[in-house]
């Protein structure tokens, strides 16, 4: 479980007295083998056994990798922070994530990352599906797994990066942490100078800067920043930049308004800027953000802005950025669900039921021959075969959103309370389209078609079709648990589902909860998550 072989590879300690050999090896499971020979007679001193010891305490002290606190609270675990005066490094994964069991696996174990991240911090681990965990997600703004947090003893956020990374990368933010614990300016500060010198350029940038890098919700403040800068300001590289890394995915904290308008107008420079997206990317962006605050704040105006940025743009009907997308997702998004249900179904049969699979294919044709030119450098290096198996993942990338986008649509409308029989007619004869699609390339569609199958076998079910429902659904839960393609709350809900079929009781769905977002002038720093239900410490 080490991603780099380090051993010891037989230290040997001689003497008239004792001799010690300490063998490790086969470090990719991690397991010690350890042959210890102690020949001591008559006339052994003490201390030379507490020298032997000690060094084999200091040899093992890192053996098992990062020790991540147990059974402790977020508050016992702030407690224990300032009490060895340390930061706390979170580990905020997610049971299903691949890359934070690789991390988990490769990384963590790792002696020289474990020395660093045992001496330097208080580390705990938090599953942000779980218990208090969507909670602490939320205040500390989780977009992605695993995410690294660094935070101090009193909950405020010092540092966070995210994702699977080596193990000289991750000692690396270890370092970047520690150093943005030293800055004399700390992000508390800057809050408290915002009131007084928001009108300053030169401190909003370094503000704004600060927060960029902790990924915090900057929308209004960046537009805010934007608002102050001249012509000349407003082109410049640090200016761009500065609106660029709050567009792109991890940050999304870029919305409608006076950044991407200077973005949108100065996007012949962006090749001058570093990780950068396409300019769709961060109009994409920007219209999500904005979509969020115009659900919260019920605002039409909103939604008509963000539309507007659709109307030179030409997409496919199952793009999840139409204007039909964006219009669905408001009306459900603040409870309008008859027109909601109107958009939806003239979409999906007049537009998705009726591209003809001929147009499909031949769409999938040509995403295939464009990213089969763009990895030509990439694909050279492998063997055939390897090849061959990377683009194969690439051969329905345009018929796979088809089916996507039905199923999506029909596990929202489940979610609708009061639907009519007609209702569920027309989900029915949808799902059943989108699982002939499917099926077409079982090998393709491997990872969506027992979700597709699962909501097919429900709409049959609230159809009146029992026995038929039954059959799709265990065909769809022994597809998922015979090749290990599904979540654990998946499987669950599956095995629910199945379970109610065969008694012969009612599906029921709930409505999701959307979580109101900031629309202050200055999004609230994170200082201290509180457990639901518990008492701030005073």
């Amino acid at each position: 479980m080490i991603s780099r072989l380090y051993y010891f590879d037989r230290i040997i300690m001689n003497s008239r007295h004792l001799q010690v050999v300490l063998l490790l090896q086969n470090t990719k499971l991690f397991i010690w083998k350890l042959l210890l020979n102690i020949v001591i007679n008559m006339k052994t001193k003490p201390l030379i056994f507490a020298v032997i010891v000690l060094a084999f305490n200091l040899l093992t002290a890192n053996a098992q990798g990062i020790k991540f606190e147990q059974n402790k609270t977020w508050f016992d675990v702030l407690d224990m922070a300032n009490t060895a005066d340390k930061l706390v490094f979170v580990d905020v994964y997610a049971d299903w994530c691949g890359p934070c069991k690789a991390m988990d696996k490769t990384i963590f174990p790792n002696v020289n990352v474990a020395k660093s991240y045992n001496d330097k911090f208080i580390n705990y681990k938090i599953d942000a599906e779980k218990g208090v965990g969507p909670d602490f997600a939320k205040e500390y703004h989780i977009v992605s797994y695993p995410t690294y947090l660094f935070v101090d003893s009193e909950g405020t956020l010092i540092y966070r990066t995210n994702g699977y990374m080596e193990a000289n990368e991750f000692l690396k933010e270890a370092v970047n942490a520690q150093l943005e614990k030293k800055e004399p300016m700390t992000l508390v500060m800057l809050d408290n100078l915002y009131p007084v010198l928001k009108k300053d350029t030169a401190f909003m940038y370094k503000y704004l800067q600060r927060r960029t890098k902790l990924r915090l919700d900057n929308a209004d403040l960046l537009d805010e920043y934007c608002m102050l800068l001249d012509t000349a300001a407003k082109g410049s590289t640090q200016t761009l930049q500065l609106i660029a890394d709050n567009g792109n995915f991890l940050a999304k904290s870029l919305q409608i308004g006076p950044a991407l308008t200077i973005l949108l107008n100065h996007q012949d420079k962006l090749s001058l800027l570093t990780n950068t997206n396409s300019i769709t990317s961060y109009i994409g962006q920007a219209q999500s953000k904005t979509l969020a605050k115009a659900i919260a704040l019920k605002n039409d105006r909103l939604l008509a802005l963000l539309l507007s940025l659709n109307a030179n743009q030409v997409m496919d009907f199952y793009d999840d950025r139409t204007s039909d997308s964006f219009v669905m997702k408001y009306y459900y998004g603040t409870g309008q669900y008859p027109r909601y249900l109107t958009v939806a179904t003239n979409l999906v049969d007049n537009k998705l039921m009726k591209l003809p699979i001929a147009i499909l294919e031949k769409k999938d044709s040509a995403t295939l021959a464009e990213v089969t030119i763009s990895m030509k450098d990439r694909l050279a290096k492998m063997s055939e075969k390897d090849a061959q198996a990377e683009l194969a993942g690439y051969k329905h990338t345009q018929s796979i959103q088809v089916v996507n986008r039905i199923t999506a649509i029909c596990n929202d409308i489940l979610r609708i309370p009061g639907n009519t029989p007609q209702v569920y007619a027309n989900g029915k004869r949808w799902m059943k389209h989108a699982v002939d699609l499917a099926e077409r390339d079982s090998v393709y569609y491997v990872n969506v078609y027992p979700s597709t199958l699962h909501t097919y076998a429900v709409y049959l079910y609230k159809s009146g079709e029992k026995a038929k429902a039954i059959d799709i659904q265990t065909k769809a839960l022994n597809l998922m648990v015979t090749k290990n393609l599904a979540r654990p709350d998946e499987l669950v809900e599956n095995r629910l589902a199945l379970g109610t079929m065969q008694a012969g009781k009612p599906l029921t769905y709930t409505i999701p909860v959307v979580t109101p977002v900031s629309v202050a002038a200055k999004p609230v720093v994170v200082k201290k998550a509180v457990k639901p239900g518990a008492k701030k410490k005073a």
